[in-house]
């Protein structure tokens, strides 16, 4: 939980984004479902569209993204999986949720260093991904035993997330 909240105050402190940080309890999870993903009348019927979101950056966790499954119908403009180390192979639940996602742009990243015995995912494991467009590669820094998938496209600005 540690980790999200550093995500959370990296986002509000260095960004004008609206940041949604989805985790808890059940009710807490459709509370936020209910009052922080879309815009609403004074009826709460949703407006804009079903794909107009009131945040600009959902934090959330693993255990989220296995349980709450209605997140990979979102046509994300980015995602970025911390704790990168924990897809330990293509044949995980979480690596096969995470597939499923639909992403213009996605990125791995781990501070763990990468062990022989674990199966790096390739960039082209990742649906939509294999596209010169993205300038997707698997970056590896041998001298300190780090590899992960990077998205070369341009962040969105201002500021800069760690």
């Amino acid at each position: 939980m540690s980790t999200i909240e550093q995500w959370r105050r990296e986002v509000e402190g260095r960004t004008f984004m609206n940041c949604v940080v989805f985790h808890g309890t059940e009710e807490a999870r459709n509370l936020i479902r209910k009052h922080e993903f879309h815009y609403t009348d004074s009826r709460g019927r949703r407006v804009g569209g079903s794909g107009l979101y009131k945040f600009h950056v959902l934090i959330t966790t693993f255990e989220m993204v296995l349980k709450e499954t209605f997140l990979g119908n979102i046509d994300w403009q980015y995602m970025v999986i911390d704790e990168g180390h924990r897809i330990k192979s293509k044949k995980t639940k979480l690596f096969q949720q995470l597939f499923q996602y639909n992403a213009q742009h996605k990125l791995i990243l781990t501070g763990t260093p990468m062990q022989n015995h674990i199966e790096v995912p390739s960039p082209r494991s990742f649906e939509g991904l294999n596209h010169p467009a993205f300038g997707v590669g698997l970056e590896a820094d041998v001298s300190r035993g780090r590899a992960g998938i990077v998205d070369h496209a341009p962040l969105p600005q201002p500021g800069g997330v760690r």
